[in-house]
Order: C-alpha cells, then sequence, then structure tokens
C-alpha cells in the first residue's frame, strides 16, 4: 500500500470520526449547557447563544466536511477496479462511495430538515421575540438538539463505512 493511500485512509478515519464527534457534542454539551442557564435570561438571550454555538458550527465544519470527503473520495477512486463492473467492484469501493456521498449529505440535510428551526432560532436571536418567551425557545432548541443527532448520524455511519473499508482491505 502506497505512502498516500496511509494517508489517505488516516485522513478519512480521522476526519469522519471526528466530524461526528464535534457535530454530536453541540448537542450532547452544548444545547444542554445553554438550556440550564436560560432561567432568567429570556428568550433573545438564550437564543443569542444558541446562535453563538450555531456559528461556531457553521464554520468550522463545512472546511472538515470538505477535507474529510476528499480524503475518502481518493481512497474510492483508488480502490475502484477499471476493468471490473460495477457490480464486480471491491466491498471497499462501494463503503466508500457510500461515506464519500454520506460526508456531504449534511449540506442539503441542514438546509432542508433544519432550516425551519435554524430560522425561527436565528429570528429571535435577532431580536425579533418569541411568543412562548423562553419556553418557546428551549422547544425550538430540543428540536434543534433531535435534528442535529441526525445529521451527527450521517457522519457516524460514514465513519463506520470507513473503518470498515480499511478493515477490509
Amino acid at each position: 500500500m502506497s505512502s498516500a493511500t496511509k494517508l489517505a485512509e488516516s485522513l478519512a478515519l480521522l476526519g469522519t470520526s471526528s466530524l461526528a464527534g464535534a457535530i454530536l457534542s453541540f448537542s450532547a454539551f452544548g444545547i444542554p449547557t445553554v438550556a440550564a442557564h436560560a432561567a432568567g435570561r429570556g428568550a433573545t438571550a438564550t437564543a443569542s447563544q444558541w446562535r453563538t454555538l450555531f456559528t461556531l458550527g457553521a464554520r468550522t465544519i463545512p472546511p472538515l466536511a470538505i477535507a474529510t470527503a476528499a480524503a475518502v473520495a481518493v481512497l474510492a477512486a483508488r480502490s475502484y477496479e477499471p476493468d471490473a463492473p460495477l457490480a464486480a467492484q471491491p466491498r471497499r469501493f462501494g463503503l466508500l462511495v457510500a461515506a464519500a456521498a454520506l460526508v456531504p449529505s449534511i449540506v442539503p440535510y441542514t438546509l432542508v430538515a433544519m432550516a425551519r428551526v435554524n430560522g425561527a432560532l436565528l429570528r429571535v436571536a435577532a431580536g425579533a421575540g418569541a411568543k412562548g418567551g423562553v419556553e418557546e425557545v428551549l422547544g425550538l432548541m430540543g428540536r434543534w438538539r433531535l435534528l442535529n443527532v441526525g445529521r451527527a448520524s450521517l457522519i457516524g455511519v460514514a465513519a463506520v463505512c470507513v473503518i470498515a473499508a480499511v478493515v477490509w482491505n
């Protein structure tokens, strides 16, 4: 196995597992921390704290996802056997193609599945207020937390695919 392939494997393994953990940490640690300190702060202040987490993720996760997807795509391309029909490609190829598709799928997932909740929280953070007050914001953050676990799961499945592909090499 070439040094370039070993490097791509390392980046794909590290990237998918780190991304899954980073995304999940917002739901596991960030949202509960903001929610625990919401009492007496009001809807706008609570939504603003969520926006801080949201902005941090929006600035850091996409570049990591792009680099990870590239590493996985390189591995998939290197495992492709040009003389074999698609149905006869090695298991490694299929796993890596699946992982390479799952990593960038967090973008449409975010834009479609999470858009409504993101928009509502961003409006409150900008000062639009919340009819239900801080309880409404906490409800929106709870929904966001669940949707974010779904997003982390996409990368988690990609990580499992990469691990399997490397083990079954």
